[in-house]
């Protein structure tokens, strides 16, 4: 995988200048969403968790302004339609009835929920904009996802990328059975076995089917941690990866590598790096707290691009 690096260095300088003057040319028919809770308690990273999400959510939606996406929504927390089950639900609808391409980035956190039809598949959800066990929070569930798309005729999230505790675990990925779903990746992508579907490496090993999804194996690390190198954190590797992911031409990895490189150290490509080779975290929610592994998985087609 080394060679990738010269390979990279030289697709770098090239795209790099001709992608200055390649914008407001995205199709019409793409949409960016961004999701996200307001709930960050001590043990969920705090108040500067909490400030640096909201900030980096709205720096990333000012790049899909700039990159010409006709919608481009920041949804996170309260803001406009807020991060509210049924703005999530009637999005997801309208994104796959009028939308080629829907691109979707949530932050927060996840909790196992249970459907209404005890079908005996794992079912996950994501917190709203209060949070869990706040009043007037509910929680947004994957099946209430998949309703919405099914009846739509599946998806058009081609990208989603869910910074969030254990949603690119391969037991979580999920499955569909006619208009049921459960996994946020199987029902927000509409995505039959969704472990086997996509490849379980879509930096290394992508696909070419034009659909990627990004979650965390375990525990997501949070925005404000540092990444070791320099003043960076990793909500600066977020918005730098989408910076160069909206650069004309580029793919997913090419702008997970581009941020690494960034973030990360000179010539530090996403493979380096202990998101990809994973990294070791502290479990608040044990007592005393234990450190536990994990990983950021890109699963599918890493090759995609989305401008």
């Amino acid at each position: 995988m080394k060679k990738r690096k010269m390979m990279f260095c030289c697709l770098f300088l090239l795209i790099a200048m001709l992608s200055t003057a390649a914008v407001n040319n995205v199709s019409a028919t793409k949409v960016f969403i961004s999701y996200g809770t307001t709930q960050y308690l001590t043990d969920m990273g705090g108040s500067g968790e909490l400030s640096v999400s909201g900030d980096v959510s709205s720096y990333i939606k000012n790049l899909f302004d700039s990159a010409g996406y006709t919608n481009f929504f920041d949804f996170w927390g309260t803001r406009d339609q807020q991060t509210q089950p049924n703005t999530v639900y009637n999005y997801a609808e309208w994104a796959t009835r009028f939308r080629d391409t829907t691109v979707i980035l949530y932050k927060g956190h996840s909790l196992p929920v249970t459907c209404p039809i005890s079908c005996g598949n794992d079912h996950y959800g994501v917190y709203d904009c209060e949070g869990y066990n706040i009043t007037g929070g509910e929680t947004i569930k994957d099946y209430e996802i998949y309703n919405k798309i099914y009846d739509e005729g599946y998806g058009s999230h081609d990208f989603v990328f869910l910074w969030t505790c254990g949603a690119g675990d391969p037991s979580r990925l999920g499955s569909t059975s006619g208009s049921h779903g459960w996994g946020m990746c199987a029902s927000w992508m509409g995505i039959n076995n969704a472990a086997t579907s996509l490849s379980d490496d879509g930096y290394d090993d992508p696909d070419g089917n034009d659909r990627c999804f990004i979650g965390f194996d375990y525990l997501s690390i949070w925005y404000t941690n540092s990444t070791n190198y320099s003043n960076w954190n990793y909500g600066h590797f977020i918005y730098y990866f989408y910076m160069h992911a909206l650069q004309q031409y580029w793919t997913i990895n090419m702008a997970l590598d581009a941020a690494s490189e960034l973030t990360h150290g000179d010539d530090v490509l996403y493979e380096d790096t202990p998101l990809y080779g994973g990294y070791s975290i502290w479990d608040p929610r044990e007592t005393p707290p234990v450190s536990v592994d994990s990983a950021m998985h890109v699963w599918g087609d890493g090759n995609l691009t989305i401008r």
